[in-house]
């Protein structure tokens, strides 16, 4: 489940301040800059063979100097397949997405441009890739104002997305136990009764930003009268607000998937539990592994093709279809990470 809009960025702090200023000698504090063009390659020696992409200015990367060194500091965008507004999202949530990143190149090319060759693996993934960006310096920034508390009055009022649904759009979006009364009533219209739980069943743990193994987990999995939850608080309370795939939301099905329905990670793609990591279950065959890898950060609220679509996937999990569960039998789960 860790595959999310930031699955597509490279993030990175330089490390040498000495080489920082070697290709930024006139750089101020608080200086921006923006990606204009970015190139993607298996090898170094690739990037010969691999054409830039042009960024659309107002849906790129922005970076900020701060105490002398360059680092990703957010991203605008204008047009994006989970949202149905444009934003800005200050971002200093890296560091659990990628399993490992660095600088290997930096060079001045004039005219006050600067490319960057940057190494990285992303989360959930073995294989490390290269990216080429060039950044420019710019003085402002599309959609800065669209952040969270104005953006979720407006899905709320023109009722998109998740929005629309009468019980997604009654959550208190910023509390995890408004999420778990919402999970009870969804669970109810697909047929299976959790009037059992209550708030007072779920042990809440919220993780500093210091902790990265995930953004969230579930514990307590065989336990039939608890459940427990962690989250990593900056995450939650400062992701953007979507209305066609809302993090939160996706977040908490997930991880109630694990610790209220005793599901595990599937390694077939489009389902809620969907997630290539911590022993993947196979249902049918191991063709399951080559399918698409869709997780539920990837699903969207009434999507037209069913494989991308929140709503069957709830379904299917509701209704056990191409689910399997733990076996509580031989012993309480360990943390179930997303």
């Amino acid at each position: 489940m860790k595959k999310s809009v930031l699955a597509i960025l490279v993030t990175f702090i330089l490390c040498s301040c000495s080489k920082t200023e070697e290709v930024l000698p006139k750089a101020n504090e608080g200086e921006l800059y923006h990606r204009i063009q970015t190139k993607y390659s298996s090898t170094v020696a690739g990037f010969d063979r691999v054409s830039y992409d042009i960024n659309d200015p107002l849906s790129t990367s922005y970076y900020k100097i701060k105490d002398s060194i360059i680092g990703f500091w957010g991203i605008s965008r204008n047009v994006y397949a989970l949202n149905s507004l444009p934003y800005f999202q200050e971002l200093d949530l890296g560091s659990n997405y990628y399993v490992d990143r660095e600088v290997v190149s930096i060079k001045d090319l004039g005219s006050n441009q600067i490319e960057y060759t940057v190494r990285f693996v992303e989360a959930n993934d073995e294989a490390f890739r290269y990216a080429r960006f060039i950044i420019a310096p710019t003085d402002s920034i599309p959609f800065l104002n669209n952040t969270n508390d104005k953006l979720l009055p407006l899905y709320q009022q023109q009722k998109s997305g998740v929005f629309s649904d009468p019980i997604y759009s009654a959550i208190d979006l910023f509390d995890p136990y408004s999420h778990l009364e919402a999970f009870k009533k969804d669970a109810a219209r697909h047929g299976v009764d959790l009037g059992h739980l209550t708030r007072e069943d779920m042990e809440l743990t919220w993780e500093p930003d210091s902790y990265t193994e995930s953004r969230g987990y579930a514990f307590k999995v065989c336990d039939p009268n608890k459940l427990g939850i962690g989250l990593r608080q900056t995450d939650w309370d400062e992701r953007i607000v979507a209305d066609l795939n809302e993090f939160r939301i996706s977040l908490m099905w997930h991880e109630f998937g694990h610790a209220i329905l005793g599901l595990q990670h599937l390694c077939q793609g489009g389902h809620i539990m969907s997630g290539r990591h911590q022993n993947p279950k196979v249902i049918e065959n191991d063709s399951e592994c080559d399918s698409k890898y869709i997780t539920v950060n990837d699903l969207s609220f009434g999507h037209p093709d069913p494989y991308l679509n929140f709503q069957r996937a709830v379904k299917d999990m509701f209704d056990g279809y191409f689910q399997t569960q733990y076996n509580c039998s031989s012993g309480k789960q360990g943390v179930i990470l997303d």
